[in-house]
Formats: C-alpha cells, sequence, structure tokens
C-alpha cells in the first residue's frame, strides 16, 4: 500500500507540486533532438527477453532516418550496443522503409538484423506496432502496419550488460541525423517472448510478472518531464527536450474495456482511481446522455477488480452516436458496489461528475477519483522546524484528524536543487492527534528544503498540504577563491547576517598573514549603470554580485546566515541596462522569470580571460544581465522542471561566429548571422556586449547608429531576406600583442554568395570562405579597430566594396604601426595590381636581420606583415632604429623601391 502511495505522490509533486494527479489515454511526440533517459538494469545478461512499442508517423516523417532507442556498453564507446533506427532506401528497384535492429551478442553494427517493409505497410496517421525479441535460440524482429511482417537469425547468448541508460528519440548522426518525427505510446520491456502466435495487443494492459517497464504516456494533462513507469520497477523515463505530450492513443477504444453501446459516433473515457484496500470488488461505472437529468443512467458498466487500484487507474469508455460534437453536459458516477444493490450506500466509495462536455472530436475525457463513506483524513496544523542548523536533526510536528483513522502520513521533501524526492515517516496515534518524524541532518544544508505532509486513511482517501518550505541557518558559507591579480564576480547563495561578513573575512586573514587592509591587497568594484565605482567593501545581499581582485590567492567565505525561501521563488530587482547579479540560493535554479521583453535572456560570466554565456547561475558565482528597463527578474526551484530559456533561438538560416585572442584573453563568441523573423535593427534576438573589466580583448558589432536601442552588440541578427549584409565590428584590447581573429560558421550561407572581410585601417580585403583566420598587431588604441564583414551575391559586395575604397591606384610603402614598439608591429604597403613582394629588415649598419616576404605573390589591394622584432634565428633584437625595405617586381622587373624607419623599444 504504501509502495502505490509514494507512486501517487511522486508523479503529483515532479510535476509542479499545485498540480492534482489526472491520467488519461496518451503518447509522446519527440521533437527534434528530444530524448528520454532510463536505465533498465533488469535487462543487463537477460537470457530471454522483449521490446515492444507503438509509433505514429506524421506525414512522410517515415521516410526519414530515424532513431527509436539506442544504448551505449559505456560511457566512452562510439558505437551503442543496442539500438533500433529506420530509414527509407531508395537506391533499391522498390524504394522501402528499413528497419535495422541490433544488440550485442547477436548482432554487430555493420550486420544488424534488417526487416524492410513496403511504403503500403506503413501507416500514416495512425499507430504502427513494432516487437523485437530473443528467445533462447532466435532473435526475432516484427512491424505490424498494414500488415504482419517479421525478419529472424539463428543467435544464442544474453544480452551484453550495460550502466548506461537506454535513450529513446535521440539524433542519429550516422544515419543522417534528422529529427525522430514521431509519436510513441506503450513502450514494454519484459523478461520473457509473446510465445505462440505473435500478435499486437488491442486494448491497455496491466504489467506481466516478468515485465520491467511499461510506459502508457498517460501524462498529457499535466505534461512535465517524466514519463512514468507503472511496472512497479521505477524505471521512469527523464525527458531532456521540448516534446508535446498528445491525447493520442494507440488503443483508440480506450484500453482493457472497449466499452458499452452499439459502437460507432463520440465517446467519454477516463480513469477510476482508487487507494483503498478493500480486496476483490464490484465497480459500477454510469453515464447520463446530456439532457438527461434525472432517472438512470443511459450507459453503465459493472466489472470485478482487485484494489486498491493500479497507480495508472482503472480505464473506461462509452462509445454510442448519441454523443455528438461540441456538447454536454453529460453526467458520469462511479461507485464501489460493495452489497451488489446498484445503488452507491453512505458507506461505499463514490464519486459524481455532472460538468462533461465533449470537444471537435466528440471526445471528453474524465477522471474519477473514489472516496469512501468517511469525510477526508484533514491536517489541522502544521509546526515545521522553527530553527533549523545546518547538520543537525530537525523535527517536524503536524496535528491530524481523521474519521476512518490515519493508515499513513509522511513528509516527502526535496533538498535545493534536487529532483530526487525524500521520504520520512510520521509517528502518531491512528485516532488523530499529534503526528511528528525526524529529518536526518544529512538533509538538513545550506540549501534550504521544500516539501509536502501527505496522510491517508484507512479508507484509502489521502490529503496533501501546501508546501512547505525550511530555512536552514548555517555557521560559514564558502564562495570559492580568488587567483592573484585576476577579477572574478562573486555573489553569496544564502542570506548572511552580515552583508559584509566575506570581506571582513578576508581582511581578518590579511591581517593575520601580517598584511596590509588597503587597495594594494584587494579591490571591490560594482556596475552604476555608466562605469565602475569602487566600493571599497562589498555588502552582499542575496542575488546582487560584485566585482573583486586581489593581490594574492585567497579563499572567500561569508559568515553565518540562512538560507533563502524555496516556495515562491526571490525577486532580484533589475536596472535599465548592465545588472550585476547572482543566484540567491545555494544551487543552480531552473525558475527564471521576467516580464516578457524585459530582459536579454543570457547571463555574461567572467571566466578570467573573457566571458561565456549560459542560461542559469551557479551558486557563489556572478553575472552580467542586461534589462531593456527596470524589471525585476524572479529565480526560482521547481522540482521536476526542465528550464527551457534559450540564449538565441534555433532558427538561423547562417549563422557565423568571431573568436578574438591575444596574449591569453579571448573573447569567444560573438554571433552574426541571419533569421527569417529578425530586423535590419534591433530585435528580440540580439544580444548587448557585456562591460570589459581587467585585462581584456572585446568584439563587439557597432549599431550605434541605431534608433532603437543603439550601442554595441555580441550578437546582431539580420533579416533573412535581404539582399546581402553588412556587419560592421570593432576590436578592442587594453593588451600589446598580436591579436587573432578565428571565423567559424555552425550554420552555412549560400553557396554562390561571397563573405568577405574587410580591415578599414588596413584598407585590406581577406575571403572569408578560403582564410577564416586573420592576425594584426594591436596599435592599443582606446577606439578600437574597426572591421566589416560583407556578405551577398558578388554584385552586391563589388558595390558595397566600392564605398570603402579598397582598392589602391599607386604602390606604396606605408610607415609601421605602432612606432616606437616594442612587442609586434605592422608593416603595411599597397599594390594596384598583382605583384612578386620582398620586404627586408636591416639594422643601421646595414646588416640583413630578418626577410618577411622573398618575391612572394600578393594581389591587388592593401596588405600588411607583422614583424616580431626578431631576426633570422628567433632572436629577440635590442632597443634601436632599424629600417625595412620594399620591392616590388612585374614580369621579373622591379618597378618600385622605398625604405622606412622604424624604432624597437623595450
Amino acid at each position: 500500500m504504501i509502495k502505490v502511495i509514494k507512486t501517487k505522490i511522486k508523479s503529483i509533486i515532479l510535476t509542479s507540486f499545485l498540480s492534482p494527479l489526472v491520467l488519461i489515454g496518451g503518447s509522446y511526440d519527440f521533437q527534434l533532438g528530444d530524448m528520454v533517459f532510463v536505465e533498465v538494469d533488469e535487462l543487463n545478461g537477460a537470457q530471454e527477453w522483449s521490446m515492444e512499442f507503438f509509433v505514429f508517423y506524421h506525414g512522410e516523417s517515415w521516410k526519414e532516418d530515424q532513431v527509436y532507442f539506442e544504448r551505449f556498453p559505456d560511457s566512452d564507446a562510439d558505437e551503442p550496443d543496442v539500438y533500433l533506427y529506420s530509414y527509407y532506401d531508395e537506391d533499391s528497384n522498390a524504394p522501402d522503409m528499413v528497419l535495422e535492429f541490433h544488440a550485442e551478442p547477436y548482432t554487430t553494427v555493420d550486420e544488424p538484423l534488417k526487416l524492410r517493409i513496403a511504403p503500403a505497410n506503413v501507416i500514416v496517421g495512425g499507430f504502427n506496432w513494432v516487437y523485437v525479441e530473443y528467445n533462447g535460440n532466435e532473435l526475432a524482429l516484427y512491424f505490424n502496419g498494414t500488415a504482419m511482417l517479421d525478419a529472424r537469425k539463428n543467435a544464442n547468448g544474453s544480452l551484453h550488460g550495460s550502466s548506461e541508460p537506454f535513450v529513446f528519440g535521440t539524433k542519429n548522426e550516422d544515419s543522417g541525423g534528422e529529427e525522430s518525427a514521431y509519436t510513441m505510446d506503450e513502450v514494454h520491456f519484459m523478461l520473457r517472448t509473446k510465445g505462440g502466435t505473435i500478435n499486437p495487443p488491442n486494448q491497455r494492459f496491466e504489467p506481466f510478472e516478468e515485465t520491467v517497464m511499461l510506459w502508457h504516456f498517460d501524462e498529457e494533462e499535466f505534461g512535465g518531464n517524466i514519463v512514468i513507469d507503472a511496472s512497479g520497477n521505477e524505471n521512469d523515463g527523464e525527458i531532456d527536450g521540448e516534446g508535446v505530450w498528445e491525447d493520442l492513443d494507440a488503443f483508440a477504444g480506450g484500453g482493457g474495456d472497449p466499452g458499452p453501446g452499439p459502437g460507432g459516433g463520440g465517446r467519454v473515457e477516463g480513469s477510476v482511481y482508487f487507494e483503498g484496500d478493500l480486496g476483490f470488488v464490484q465497480l459500477y461505472i454510469g453515464l447520463w446522455f446530456a439532457g438527461n437529468n434525472d432517472g438512470n443512467p443511459d450507459l453503465t458498466l459493472q466489472r470485478g477488480e482487485n484494489t486498491p487500484f493500479p497507480p495508472s487507474g482503472k480505464r473506461f469508455s462509452f462509445q454510442d452516436p448519441k454523443i455528438t460534437a461540441n456538447s454536454g453536459p453529460y453526467m458520469v458516477e462511479a461507485f464501489i458496489d460493495l452489497n451488489n444493490n446498484f445503488f452507491p450506500d453512505s458507506d461505499e466509495p463514490w464519486v459524481f461528475e455532472d460538468d462533461v462536455f465533449t470537444n471537435n472530436n466528440s471526445e471528453a475525457f474524465v477522471d474519477l477519483v473514489l472516496g469512501s463513506g468517511f469525510s477526508p483524513p484533514d491536517i489541522v496544523n502544521i509546526d515545521p522546524p522553527s530553527a533549523s542548523f545546518e547538520g543537525e536533526d530537525a523535527e517536524i510536528n503536524v496535528g491530524l484528524a481523521s474519521e476512518a483513522g490515519i493508515q499513513l502520513a509522511i513528509f516527502e521533501y526535496f533538498i535545493g536543487g534536487s529532483s530526487s524526492m525524500k521520504i520520512i515517516d510520521l509517528n502518531g496515534d491512528p485516532k488523530g492527534g499529534d503526528w511528528s518524524g525526524t529529518i536526518p541532518g544529512s538533509d538538513i544544508t545550506s540549501k534550504g528544503l521544500i516539501g509536502r505532509i501527505f496522510v491517508e486513511d484507512e479508507s484509502g482517501q489521502g490529503v496533501l498540504s501546501e508546501p512547505i518550505s525550511i530555512e536552514v541557518s548555517f555557521q560559514e558559507m564558502s564562495i570559492g577563491s580568488t587567483s592573484g591579480e585576476t577579477y572574478r564576480m562573486i555573489s553569496v547563495p544564502g542570506k548572511l547576517d552580515d552583508n559584509r561578513s566575506v570581506i571582513d573575512g578576508l581582511v581578518t586573514e590579511l591581517l593575520d598573514d601580517n598584511r596590509e587592509d588597503n587597495e594594494t591587497e584587494f579591490r571591490t568594484f560594482r556596475w552604476n549603470g555608466n562605469d565602475y565605482t569602487e566600493t571599497g567593501v562589498a555588502s552582499l545581499s542575496p542575488g546582487e554580485a560584485y566585482w573583486i581582485i586581489t593581490l594574492d590567492s585567497w579563499q572567500l567565505a561569508g559568515g553565518s546566515g540562512r538560507s533563502i525561501n524555496l516556495d515562491g521563488g526571490y525577486s532580484i530587482s533589475l536596472k535599465e541596462g548592465w545588472n550585476q547579479v547572482g543566484s540567491p540560493f545555494n544551487f543552480t535554479p531552473n525558475v527564471y522569470d521576467a516580464p516578457e521583453g524585459a530582459m536579454e535572456p543570457s547571463f555574461y560570466r567572467y571566466t578570467g580571460s573573457g566571458y561565456t554565456s549560459s542560461n542559469t547561475m551557479s551558486p557563489g558565482e556572478g553575472y552580467w544581465i542586461y534589462a531593456y528597463s527596470s524589471t525585476s527578474l524572479k529565480v526560482g526551484y521547481d522540482v521536476g522542471l526542465t528550464l527551457a530559456r534559450e540564449s538565441i533561438p534555433e532558427q538561423f538560416d547562417w549563422q557565423g561566429n568571431i573568436i578574438a585572442k591575444v596574449n591569453g584573453l579571448n573573447d569567444s563568441k560573438n554571433i552574426f548571422g541571419t533569421m527569417p523573423d529578425a530586423s535590419e535593427e534591433w530585435d528580440s534576438n540580439d544580444r548587448h556586449e557585456p562591460p570589459v573589466i581587467g585585462n581584456y580583448v572585446s568584439v563587439s558589432f557597432d549599431n550605434s547608429d541605431w534608433e532603437e536601442r543603439g550601442g554595441f552588440y555580441s550578437t546582431d541578427i539580420h533579416n533573412s531576406t535581404d539582399v546581402g549584409h553588412e556587419w560592421p565590428f570593432v576590436v578592442k584590447t587594453n593588451q600589446e600583442g598580436h591579436v587573432s581573429l578565428d571565423f567559424e560558421w555552425t550554420e552555412t550561407l549560400p553557396s554562390d554568395w561571397n563573405l568577405l572581410l574587410v580591415d578599414k585601417v588596413l584598407k585590406s580585403v581577406v575571403d572569408l570562405r578560403s582564410n577564416s583566420t586573420y592576425s594584426f598587431a594591436c596599435a592599443c588604441d582606446e577606439d578600437g579597430r574597426d572591421f566589416v564583414i560583407i556578405t551577398g551575391p558578388p554584385s552586391y559586395t563589388q558595390e558595397v566594396m566600392n564605398d570603402y575604397n579598397v582598392l589602391p591606384t599607386d604602390y606604396e610603402l606605408s610607415q609601421n604601426f605602432p612606432n616606437p614598439f616594442n612587442a609586434v608591429t605592422t608593416l603595411r604597403f599597397s599594390l594596384p595590381e598583382e605583384s612578386s613582394v620582398s620586404i627586408t629588415v636591416y639594422d643601421l649598419l646595414g646588416e640583413k636581420i630578418t626577410i618577411l616576404s622573398d618575391r612572394m605573390i600578393y594581389g591587388a589591394g592593401n596588405h600588411a606583415i607583422i614583424w616580431d622584432g626578431r631576426d633570422y634565428n628567433g632572436k629577440l633584437m635590442s632597443t634601436g632604429v632599424y629600417f625595412y625595405r620594399m620591392e616590388a617586381f612585374k614580369g621579373g622587373k622591379a618597378i618600385y623601391q622605398n625604405a622606412r624607419k622604424l624604432i624597437m623599444l623595450k
């Protein structure tokens, strides 16, 4: 009995803590990249087994490469040891869908068991049945669409074992990486075969003794990210993706009982739930048609059932021509007829629903939870621990009342940030009164916890309390360490008794080490909306972040405090522009809620060498977030919630990224591209460039001329319908050195388009299709180095290029820059036509130091060569005056010569 209750409450709490348990016949529609993970350890080493499911193809998705499930032998394996795939073979004389199954040791990856299926045998817009089994001597694969087909092979051995999960609906790169565009229902794994004549099931079934996993996909009413296993083995599936719960059901009649009535017409169906233990009983269900407000029900059914009912309930379905579309109300009654008088007596579990309406498809779905003749138990009061201390046991007390007597009382809870539910029993008098239980100290952490009281009486009726959040006191809160002379943005994941205690603790360590308490040892900063303000002392409130830099490495920790209440989330105030924020919880929240369009949905974290972006915040770290106006960000924790926020929607027609590097620093995410819904100026796909700190290199798209929200951006997306595009961007750094720009493509642009980079300083052009890297010597100019990316058809790019004056009319050797220099310098030259060029560096005595170009061929245009101040042998030259000389050749004759002076300072 306890097993049944815990399974039910698990499905309730994992969906939202607020949703009632309502299950109907349903299925799951896999979208692109959707995956469902489940570990089925019972299959490891199985000597006899079977796997089956129903699949519903959408349109011609059966012609695409599909993956139904796969499993790998270990985490490092490149090939799965179990898989079931399908693809469309157009190369044969008669194109077929081919179903492939591989399971070691019976088959190999290269030689799976194959079943060819003619297109006429594939049901589109309906369910097909797939079944595979191994009976100890033979491996067999079945497909039943319009006809039953099978493939077999002799085999022996036990199914290979693995600690890796089965992954349903994943993408398979070897077969094209297409989306799993199908709906799946009734997945059943069993440690035996069907035996005899093989036929697909024609009605819903309960687990057999040998069933190890049974997914009915009945969670359509409330969604969630868990597929519940009805086998009792708790092989629940964990969803990672954006799939859709559907009300399609492989058993169109609703399952175990096809229902009374003449057949045809609309239907009213659902499930009946009862958790009481009354042995074998008679279940009575009746339906009144719309308009029949008195008298006997129009349709009835009665059947014998064992109690308690399974967590998935007992299915029923009524079908009749008098059930029509968009009509009602229909009335449905269910009761357990203990004395066989066909009438619900006062002491018999009974439920009545009088407000049932059909949809456009002449269907109505209703679920009935049976009570009893007793009033449900009552949670009179709850007394959670008033003072909970980290690592110490905590007692929770409740007052209970019950007419039927209390059979079970438990406290079900989640430690903050965890998706694993824990349960403790409460103890007390079955007649009611004070009940209590102890939460172990190992669960009392600075993350806090949240849970609910569940009480069940002897008649099987249960009641669930509102969420209870328990705040936990801690003596110290660690927030990691600093690296010497490196900036770090920090926050405190909790509410400190003294908001200054992090810095006070650092000062104490400094003084204990005979160091000074001044800005030579540490400094703290916070953004004021336009620039940094040096705060002296960081007063860390929950949700706020500060910059800190220390001379040496130090461990940082706050003093005493409490965890944040987990019920309802925590609001962080945001000002217009950039804000420094952090997680108020000592775990990574999975809820980030703000008014639509109020802020950019990306967090930026500094790594010490550059920024990375993410959709979540880790405890102790600080992040940038950009708000378009003053607003608030609610951060919270919802068990079972899969975070769906994306920094950039994945709807690019084409997309590129710029990575800048210099002296170990980087700016690695600067996205440009096109989307169908984007604008040429600001839209919600664009992202601002965060403020720089310390030593930096920064790439940003210069959109300061936009009429709305002009500025510098790290992501700039244009509309894909435009004939061509220009992306002006600027590279800034406070470093002296060799800056490299790498251009990468995650989605490719049209094959007949040019892709050009213009260096506006050198007036040089690079074809990024043939050379995806560009380097230059930085001039350490605060205004930065200006570039522009030009894409489009040749006619468009040629016209735009004329505006940038990039084709010279004469030969010229320009002055190097920077000059003087101490690390690297750029030597510039211009050619009006293709020429061979030699460039040599000399000292004041006329001795050759190095040759930078030896009659290398360059095309017409502006060019640059970088000299790092070293000679032939790689030796760094000393401070002094040097000369560089250029010769240009055409047809083997020198047609241009010039020399310039450069100065090296060390």
